[in-house]
């Protein structure tokens, strides 16, 4: 029941009875659609918490621990993708990344092994090559000490950095070589700068190439050839900090080349004379005989009776003219009669035009400079060397056209000879049949050599047509200076023209006495000095003596009649460098001249007979106590060696064999050579 009424005052009130539960339905049905949307909601709320859950939380909870382990390189572990919401594309972003970190990773650690690797292999090799260069360097340092000749390294600042043990066993002063100027120790002790050219080591350093220059050391009869070889060492950077110089002594050698040449001129005179002989037969009975028979047939044409008998005739003649033709052409070959008349240049463009001209080869030749005759041995071996070149072109070649030069200047002949025919290699030269290269090139270079010139041959091209220059260039005539002295003109004229004859030798003064030698060889300085003894005022032993005390360089060859054997040591003695007698022929006296400039002294074979037999006269007692090396040095000396021969068979230096002599001289109370051969063989020491 339901009663409504006003509240302060009740006139009337209106009452409604119903039944409870309807009017409590409604709210009954109310309060259970509440409880059920509590429950819905309740529900969804659950439901939203554990989708929430499993859609967010866990991935963002596996999203952070796969950070995690990322951070602790943990890159095994795949990261999960759920969904395909934002979180699901950051776990497949995350995976992805962790995959591609992964193989990064991999990869560095792939590299990382190949790193280790390659450092464990490039340390190996490094430690195999510094034990190689350690094993080279004292393989070089082995080989370097075992080297026979002189080995040297010279830095910037021209001082020794290091030698080899053939140099310091050549010095055994007990100086330290090392930091010593270089001169002192590669040559002598003498700086080698000359005004008027660049040091050999200053040219190294600035251009970067190795040279080879000769040093001489000594003076007079010691004198000494070394050559030396520098070469540059290059630092890291390309710049030259030092150089290697190799020094070889080559005085042997060049003794030998001495005579080589001297030989090898003997062969080609006596090779050039028989030509002049066979050529002269030629001329005066071959050559007349043709001539003769060609007038004979020419005169027997007329008396001919049938036409087979003028044909016969005929033909005779043909041959005779022939052969007179090929007799001419021999003896042109063998000695053109235009080389003695008019000179080389003549001779040779008349040989040029009769050997060329006929295989249609032009022959064009230039002269340059005041023409002018040379030594006659010069001109022939000149006109040979270019009788080769002419034939090479005529045989080899196939020019068309060859030019010769004749340069001549002040003290050289330039002679070149160029061709536009086939060249070829200049250094595949085909060899003779006795090993020689071919073409006469070293006929060619030889027969220039002797007279003092050099010889190049340039081809360019190499087997194309091209241009062959044969070229004697600079040709100086290096002779050697000689005064003759003697009171007889005639003899002095006839010493004069039989020194004319020679390549290397001229004479350039006379004097008919010994005070006249004197102020001639200060003047004109000498190479030799050819000395008779018996001369009005001063005498040739006194003139000597005078002349080395003012020109000691000069080498004195006594020249002489007498054979007497009281005058020969005192003329050795006064400074004579050899002795000869006048008995003695041309040829003897040109050889003595050669050897005295050349080697330092000459004994002709009977003075050195006279000698001994004087020495083996003279029976003085020898006081003086000389050890036993003294007496094998001694021994040596007399028996004719030189200091370097006297320390290669006693195994010595050089210097210690000249501390000997000098020990010996000092015991002896003697100064010369000769008196020490005296002593040897009065002592026994030698046989006379």
């Amino acid at each position: 029941m339901l009663a409504f009424a006003p509240v302060t005052r009740a006139e009337w009130g209106i009452t409604v009875r119903q039944d409870e539960e309807e009017v409590l339905a409604t709210s009954n049905e109310l309060q259970l659609r509440i409880f059920a949307l509590g429950a819905i909601t309740l529900f969804g709320a659950l439901v939203l918490v554990y989708l929430t859950t499993h859609s967010v939380i866990q991935p963002v909870q596996a999203l952070t621990s796969a950070a995690r382990r990322m951070a602790l390189i943990d890159l095994d572990t795949p990261i999960p993708a759920e969904g395909r919401d934002e979180i699901g594309v950051l776990s497949r972003a995350f995976d992805t990344m962790r995959s591609k970190l992964k193989d990064s990773m991999a990869e560095i650690h792939a590299l990382n092994r190949q790193l280790d690797a390659r450092v464990q292999e490039r340390t190996a090799a490094l430690v195999a090559a510094q034990r190689q260069a350690q094993e080279s360097r004292d393989h070089l340092q082995t080989i370097i000490d075992s080297l026979s000749d002189e080995l040297v390294v010279i830095d910037r600042e021209f001082r020794v950095m290091r030698v080899n043990a053939v140099v310091e066993r050549q010095r055994r002063d007990g100086v330290a070589l090392i930091g010593l100027p270089c001169y002192q120790v590669t040559h002598g002790g003498v700086p080698c700068q000359p005004p008027d050219c660049e040091c050999p080591l200053r040219a190294v350093f600035r251009t970067g190439k190795a040279r080879r220059v000769m040093h001489r050391l000594g003076e007079d009869g010691g004198v000494r050839y070394m050559e030396v070889i520098a070469s540059p060492l290059f630092g890291s950077d390309g710049q030259v900090n030092g150089v290697v110089e190799l020094l070889r002594d080559v005085t042997e050698e060049k003794r030998l080349a001495v005579q080589r040449v001297e030989l090898l001129r003997r062969v080609l005179s006596a090779q050039e004379d028989e030509r002049k002989r066979i050529a002269r037969e030629l001329h005066d009975e071959t050559s007349q005989t043709l001539t003769a028979l060609l007038y004979a047939l020419d005169t027997a044409v007329p008396l001919a009776e049938t036409p087979e008998a003028l044909g016969f005739i005929e033909k005779t003649r043909q041959l005779t003219q022939s052969a007179s033709d090929g007799v001419h052409k021999i003896m042109l070959a063998l000695r053109p009669r235009m080389l003695d008349q008019l000179g080389l240049v003549a001779a040779v463009r008349l040989y040029a035009q009769s050997r060329l001209n006929e295989l249609g080869i032009r022959v064009e030749i230039t002269e340059a400079g005041r023409v002018r005759r040379l030594n006659s041995s010069v001109e022939t071996e000149l006109f040979r060397t270019l009788q080769e070149a002419i034939n090479n072109i005529a045989r080899h070649a196939a020019a068309q056209h060859v030019h010769l030069t004749f340069d001549f200047q002040t003290d050289t002949l330039e002679i070149r000879v160029e061709d536009d025919g086939v060249g070829f290699d200049v250094d595949q030269v085909p060899a003779s049949a006795d090993g020689r290269r071919g073409l006469g090139l070293i006929s060619m270079e030889e027969r220039v050599s002797i007279v003092g010139g050099e010889f190049a041959l340039r081809c360019r091209g190499k087997g194309r047509r091209s241009t062959y220059a044969c070229q004697s260039r600079r040709m100086v005539m290096t002779q050697i200076r000689v005064l003759v002295v003697d009171d007889h003109a005639v003899l002095r004229e006839g010493i004069r023209a039989l020194l004319a004859k020679q390549s290397d030798i001229t004479v350039v003064g006379e004097a008919g006495s010994g005070a006249e030698a004197v102020e001639q060889a200060q003047a004109l300085k000498p190479d030799v000095i050819l000395m008779d003894i018996s001369m009005p005022g001063i005498d040739g032993m006194e003139a000597t003596r005078r002349i080395k005390a003012h020109t000691p360089a000069a080498r004195i060859l006594v020249l002489t009649q007498h054979e007497d054997e009281e005058l020969i040591v005192p003329m050795l003695q006064a400074g004579a460098a050899g002795y000869i007698f006048k008995r003695a022929g041309g040829a003897e006296l040109v050889d003595a001249i050669r050897a005295v400039q050349h080697e330092g002294a000459y004994i002709h074979p009977r003075v050195a007979r006279a000698l001994m037999h004087q020495v083996s006269r003279v029976e003085e007692p020898s006081e003086p106590h000389l050890s036993e090396r003294e007496k094998e040095v001694l021994t040596l000396i007399a028996q004719g060696l030189t200091g370097r021969e006297i320390a290669e068979k006693l195994c010595l230096s050089e210097k210690t064999v000249v501390a000997h002599r000098t020990s010996i001289m000092e015991k002896l109370d003697l100064h010369h050579i000769a008196d020490l051969v005296r002593y040897a063989i009065r002592e026994g020491l030698v046989k006379p």
